[in-house]
């Protein structure tokens, strides 16, 4: 655990890197597609509030946090940044004369990169753990950590333990599952059929292991209900039955970009 770096914390500075390390991928993807970078980067910029707007509303929803509190209790939960993105994007990119689905395909890699670099400010802040275990890559966490005040208040180690108990390292979990998914849209995006699909996989993969990995997640102080799994059950459920059916009606739309 390292909750500040080169004098800052580590939290922010990882989020902040990754979002820029995002927009930079994203914007060079949407470049490569024959889209204007100048009109994508706008679009990235109104989109952006939005998706941070959305992580925080998810937080309130989850935690149970008075309206009154909102802006005081910090936390975020980022299904709900994609739930803000799919309601704001399309009417976005449509007013910038961008093609919404070709966008979304070429941002679907990038926003894998971004999640995997924020997630290690998560660890290293000590947020986001997961639930005790005897594994041998099990961390424990120093004193006035979260999971080692969440330990005490549920009567898991004492008061003048050292360390909390061995935890899976969940944010490590979520940041190598971004790299697995980053690899195999890598593989699928040329194999393509029809807009949209590469951005339907990423949904359904990271929104799948999101769900499958909360079952990991320790107990947080004050959390009423896990309901980023439940935002991430019905967004991988969505994108899978989606492209079920279009498998099934075997659609193909036109070409995906300029390239094709």
């Amino acid at each position: 655990m390292q909750p500040r770096l080169f004098g800052y914390d580590s939290w922010y500075l990882f989020w902040t890197l990754a979002v820029a390390i995002g927009v930079i991928i994203n914007v060079e993807a949407i470049r490569r597609r024959g889209l204007p970078p100048i009109r994508s980067l706008v679009l990235l910029g109104m989109v952006l509030p939005f998706a941070v707007a959305g992580t925080r509303l998810a937080y309130i929803w989850e935690m149970g946090i008075p309206l009154s509190q909102a802006l005081t209790s910090g936390g975020f939960r980022l299904p709900g940044a994609l739930v803000a993105t799919l309601i704001v994007f399309p009417p976005f990119a449509l007013t910038l004369r961008l093609p919404p689905l070709v966008v979304l395909d070429a941002m679907a890699p990038g926003l894998t990169v971004l999640i995997s670099v924020g997630r290690i400010g998560c660890f290293l802040n000590g947020c986001c753990f997961g639930a005790p275990t005897s594994m041998p890559w099990g961390v424990a966490f120093p004193k006035n950590s979260e999971p080692f005040t969440s330990h005490e208040a549920h009567g898991l180690i004492s008061p003048d333990a050292a360390t909390s108990l061995p935890v899976h390292p969940l944010s490590l979990y979520f940041s190598l599952d971004g790299i697995l998914i980053l690899l195999f849209l890598l593989w699928f995006t040329p194999r393509a059929r029809y807009q949209g699909q590469v951005f339907l996989w990423f949904l359904l993969l990271r929104c799948g292991s999101k769900f499958t990995l909360e079952y990991l997640r320790g107990a947080s102080l004050g959390t009423l209900h896990n309901r980023s799994g439940e935002i991430a059950f019905w967004l991988a459920l969505v994108a899978g039955l989606t492209l079920i059916a279009c498998a099934l009606s075997g659609y193909r739309s036109g070409p995906r970009s300029s390239e094709t």
